[in-house]
């Protein structure tokens, strides 16, 4: 049986056509849906921030560092946790999810949900905070500016989904689809490859 996409994403659409996995089950992206999640997440981000003012960086000129630390900080971490580990631990979706980073997974893959939406507002926010408070010092932007564009906004828009740039963190027999599938406006089913095999063997 050949390889084939099925345009939805998932794992088991190279192969035949199903329906997709409910989204409400996918318990790996189930609790951005929580609104106390935000809460957690931006708590997370000022504890980081004050706990640099109390040890590290506690001088009063130490804040435009204390920006930037943060700032490149959250964006290795944000990328390495929803950009570049993939699949999903429930084992409802069967490793449907395989190929899939987490945000792929969030809100079944559509792009520029009120989620998606706030996880861009808060990158901009804290490359904002940490360019304003250096005063837009090269030397901070030259840190800030490359970390915000490559890890914190190119991998979250909709022309990145499934794209593995020089090949890296991909999934052997997962990710390795033919590009001309990929590609494709139609693509077959199964069914039609199996009959169009079928065929050509009769009119040998």
């Amino acid at each position: 049986m050949g390889v084939r996409d099925s345009g939805n994403g998932l794992y088991s659409g190279m192969y035949f056509d199903g329906d997709r996995p409910a989204s409400l089950y996918n318990k790996n992206v189930e609790w951005l849906r929580y609104p106390h999640f935000w809460w957690l997440y931006l708590g997370f981000v000022a504890f980081f921030v004050t706990l640099l003012r109390l040890t590290v960086l506690s001088k009063p000129e130490d804040l435009g560092r204390v920006l930037t630390v943060t700032h490149v900080v959250h964006n290795m971490v944000f990328f390495y946790l929803f950009h570049w580990i993939k699949g999903s631990p429930d084992n409802f979706s069967q490793g449907e999810f395989n190929g899939l980073t987490l945000w792929e997974q969030i809100e079944d893959g559509i792009p520029w949900t009120k989620t998606k939406k706030l996880f861009f507002l808060v990158h901009t926010a804290l490359v904002f905070a940490a360019s304003y408070v250096t005063d837009y010092d090269f030397s901070y932007l030259a840190i800030n500016a490359p970390v915000y564009v490559f890890l914190g906004i190119i991998p979250k828009i909709p022309e990145m989904h499934r794209v593995r740039v020089f090949g890296w963190n991909k999934t052997a027999g997962i990710d390795d689809v033919p590009d001309d599938l990929l590609s494709s406006p139609s693509r077959p089913t199964a069914t039609a490859a199996g009959g169009a095999a079928a065929a050509g063997k009769k009119n040998r």
